[in-house]
């Protein structure tokens, strides 16, 4: 009897010791990405229940090529665009249309535009009187 409640503790003990070893060694230094770099996350969700949006349609506005469609977010809420596309399109603004809800915009200018991966957008519903 003695046996198996020591293996009973033992068990539980040794998987949190396991976990927590594993976490100690996983941490690590994260650099910041050059501006130039990979991919932008674009994750689009409802104002009002925090839902993710699907079907979010994602344009940019460019300075010589008027407006550009990247697609439409997927069941996540979520559209990627590498950050060179971007920069070559000569992007001003990005637009965030949905049919029940008012568009959202981000601005591309803004100085840390491309210094983040993952960009968060709320879109507010559209109310009727």
């Amino acid at each position: 009897m003695r046996a198996s409640r020591r293996a009973i503790v033992a068990a539980p003990l040794a998987v949190f010791i396991c976990g927590l070893l594993t976490c100690v060694h996983s941490s690590h230094d994260v650099s910041k990405p050059s501006p130039s770099d990979g991919k932008i996350v674009f994750q689009v969700r409802a104002g009002c229940g925090g839902t993710m949006l699907q079907g979010v349609k994602v344009s940019v506005v460019s300075l010589h090529k008027g407006i550009v469609p990247l697609g439409e977010t997927d069941v996540f809420g979520a559209l990627s665009a590498t950050k060179t596309d971007l920069q070559a399109l000569d992007a001003v603004v990005i637009l965030f249309c949905h049919d029940w809800y008012v568009c959202g915009s981000l601005r591309v200018d803004e100085p840390a535009f491309y210094d983040y991966r993952e960009h968060y957008l709320q879109l507010a519903p559209v109310a009727f009187p």
